[in-house]
């Protein structure tokens, strides 16, 4: 199971986050001994697979007042001017920068 395979795989302090259903009768074990000792944090989620639509349904209509990049401090740069993201995101102009690629359209012609 991978969730278990997982579990040794963590860093001290690191988080599993296991999210989804699983069929009931399935058992996950592990050591606790090893949970302890590298203080890992295991998070579930009760998601429920039928509250997807609702949910694209909520983000849509949210989107106009509380999702534009501007709201949320984002800002799109070229490649080219990556210097200025960093400097931004230093000053704390911006909370994200997204670099977009340019001329792709060039690396295709072969």
């Amino acid at each position: 199971m991978a969730t278990q395979q997982a579990i040794p795989l963590l860093r001290h302090g690191g988080k599993l986050l296991i999210f989804g259903c699983c069929p009931a009768d399935k058992q996950l074990s592990f050591n606790p001994h090893d949970a302890w000792m590298k203080e890992i944090t295991i998070l579930t989620s009760r998601i429920n697979p039928f509250c997807f639509p609702k949910a694209i349904g909520l983000v849509n209509n949210m989107a106009a007042d509380y999702l534009s990049f501007e709201q949320l401090g984002v800002k799109v740069f070229s490649m080219h001017d990556y210097q200025e993201a960093i400097e931004m995101l230093k000053k704390g102009e911006i909370t994200k920068a997204l670099l977009e690629p340019s001329g792709l359209g060039e690396c295709n012609n072969v």
